[in-house]
């Protein structure tokens, strides 16, 4: 009988700890939510800074190997002559080169690609080096 009437008169915090509960899940909620959302924003930016960099390590390897001391053919050493590698999951980010009369233009660019379109171009960068 005892017991009984503890239990009854301990049964009005039962309401205030369970709303505390509920508000710790819930900010817990919200702080994953934000961290979420803030890595996919940093990836973008990220991935933008890598084309850049990456177009000028091309551009410079290519200079490398055209250097007379080297005597190598960079077109031939160089896989991004023949074939555009591409690199990301929800990005895409290609490179290329392409030969014209006097210069060499090695481009990067990054896509925002859907499920079921081609995508668009957000950016482009080009880097021109003469022959």
């Amino acid at each position: 009988m005892m017991l009984n009437k503890k239990l009854i008169k301990y049964k009005k915090a039962d309401v205030p700890i369970i709303i505390l509960v509920l508000g710790v899940f819930a900010v817990c909620g919200l702080v994953l939510l934000s961290f979420s959302i803030s890595r996919n924003n940093s990836e973008e930016k990220f991935a933008a800074l890598n084309l850049i960099g990456r177009v000028n390590s091309y551009a410079e390897e290519y200079n490398f190997y055209k250097n007379p001391e080297i005597a190598q053919n960079p077109e031939e050493i160089m896989g991004i002559f023949n074939n555009p590698t591409v690199k990301g999951s929800s990005l895409k980010i290609s490179y290329e080169a392409d030969i014209e009369a006097e210069e060499v233009i090695i481009r990067g660019v990054y896509k925002d690609t859907d499920f079921f379109a081609d995508g668009k171009n957000i950016m482009i960068i080009e880097r021109r080096i003469k022959k």
